[in-house]
């Protein structure tokens, strides 16, 4: 038990990290697959990473793209719950 809440208080931040990412906002999830794409063209392209690094690199851009659309999925683009309406600023 007494592990249990070392480790709880040793990745405290991190969790707290965690739910800001989970209020991610439009623009923010924009230029994050903005840059993986690039990444990902980029590991294509560049010579410089060893080609049987290439593919588990690939794999990695992908799930970490993936993890991102879903939690946009169920955000408005101000970055509140889906299950809240959406009225875009300037509007009443």
């Amino acid at each position: 038990m007494i592990r249990e809440i070392k480790l709880y208080f040793a990745i405290r931040r991190t969790m707290k990290r965690l739910k800001e990412v989970n209020t991610m906002k439009w623009s923010i999830n924009t230029i994050m697959q903005i840059l993986a794409i690039l990444l990902q063209g980029l590991n294509q392209i560049i010579h410089a990473i060893p080609d049987d690094w290439r593919f588990p690199i690939a794999v990695a851009v992908s799930v970490v793209q993936g993890i991102l659309a879903v939690l946009a999925h169920f955000r408005n683009p101000d970055g509140g719950p889906v299950t809240e309406p959406y009225t875009p600023k300037g509007t009443t």
